[in-house]
């Protein structure tokens, strides 16, 4: 599930979609994902082009996202992981 096109926007959902690939998932922030710096703008758009620490790949739509700092959680609009396996 996609990060959403319009409407607000959450870290923890952006986090969802970095680690399950569902904005939805509703797992709360643990400390693998502040291992790998899901905790922060710059870490999810690092595992978004090119995965996080073995434990998350990179996802397959980025079309709005940019290596430019700083970033915006706008940025990630209709972004989408589009894996729920959790795995990388």
């Amino acid at each position: 599930m996609a990060v959403p096109t319009s409407g607000s926007i959450s870290m923890l959902g952006l986090k969802n979609e970095a680690r399950y690939g569902n904005y939805s998932a509703g797992t709360a922030m643990d400390s693998t994902d502040r291992s790998i710096n899901l905790d922060k703008l710059s870490g999810l758009v690092n595992a978004a082009f090119n995965g996080a620490g073995g434990i998350v790949g990179s996802w397959d739509n980025t079309n709005n996202l940019n290596s430019s700092q700083p970033h915006a959680m706008s940025e990630f609009r209709g972004a989408a992981k589009d894996d729920d396996s959790g795995d990388p």
